[in-house]
């Protein structure tokens, strides 16, 4: 009996590319700097926006003197005031810097849609190689089904006599070479199944 391994077979694409968006690190760090290039962005025209600043206070005094009509004196009240600055030239620095982060947020989103492209197109590739080697290792199993029973008849027939010792050979070999192409199937389906949960981003799942 050969060692047939537990394999994932039912792995569905449209899943996988669902998740690939989520969760692809590569992505997700691309989605990341895209965002943060669009944040930058907005900071720097918000400083074109006029700052308003207000302030308020309280203020209490009090006064004694030692002799004259009046021995003592307070005062208090609330101040309170709006200000309002506007940087109105700054030497075109602020027109660069906006005119920079809007070119760096442009590139970080064509990064970003490159970056799933490539990785829309290895899922797509893996997912098709993975396919192809669920249906080579099912042809592989009937072939090792054919082979075992040729390899049964073959010793059965040497044992009553009618075979020779080379034929038995021949079958025994017959059967070593499905399994082992049965084997290396299989390996290829869960190398191909790795491939795609790391490509998604759910190989930890």
């Amino acid at each position: 009996m050969v060692f047939d391994p537990e394999l994932n077979t039912g792995l569905q694409y449209e899943e996988l590319n669902e998740a690939l968006e989520s969760n692809n690190p590569e992505l997700m760090a691309a989605k990341y700097d895209m965002n943060a290039s669009g944040l930058v962005q907005k900071e720097l025209f918000g400083e074109r926006i006029p700052s308003i600043g207000v302030n308020v206070g309280y203020t209490y005094a009090k006064s004694e003197a030692q002799a004259g009509f009046l021995l003592s004196r307070q005062s208090s009240g609330v101040t309170y005031g709006v200000s309002a600055s506007w940087n109105l030239f700054d030497g075109f620095n602020l027109n660069r810097r906006i005119q920079n982060a809007k070119i760096n947020a442009e590139n970080s989103k064509f990064n970003y849609e490159a970056i799933k492209l490539r990785l829309e197109r290895e899922l797509y590739a893996s997912y098709i190689s993975y396919q192809n080697n669920i249906q080579l290792r099912e042809m592989e199993l009937a072939n090792r089904e054919v082979a075992r029973e040729n390899n049964e008849i073959a010793i059965e027939r040497y044992r009553v006599g009618n075979s020779s010792p080379l034929e038995l050979r021949e079958a025994q070999i017959n059967l070593l070479e499905a399994n082992l192409r049965l084997l290396d199937a299989a390996y290829s389906i869960k190398t191909g199944e790795i491939d795609l949960l790391l490509i998604a981003g759910k190989l930890m799942d």
